[in-house]
């Protein structure tokens, strides 16, 4: 990213579907919560995870994501940004 442009909130959704992928393997995930905080966005989401083949249970994870680099500066399942 060039140094004095902030990601975009398409870019915030591309940036934590790629860490839900590598880090706890879902794919499909809903934004509940997005804001941007100075240099930060503030992001809630909701995803399924599967245990087996019959059980499935929705969780949530809060983000904090540099809005100059896309670096994830926070990650925390079963939590969220409080709106």
């Amino acid at each position: 990213m060039e140094e004095n442009t902030k990601l975009k909130f398409v870019d915030v959704k591309r940036v934590i579907g790629e860490h839900l992928k590598t880090a706890i393997n879902v794919a499909n995930f809903s934004i509940t919560f997005a804001k941007l905080e100075g240099n930060d966005w503030k992001v809630n989401v909701e995803y399924t995870e599967m245990n087996g083949l019959l059980t499935s249970w929705t969780n949530s994870a809060m983000f904090t994501i540099d809005a100059n680099s896309g670096d994830v500066k926070l990650f925390e399942r079963g939590r969220s940004w409080v709106s």
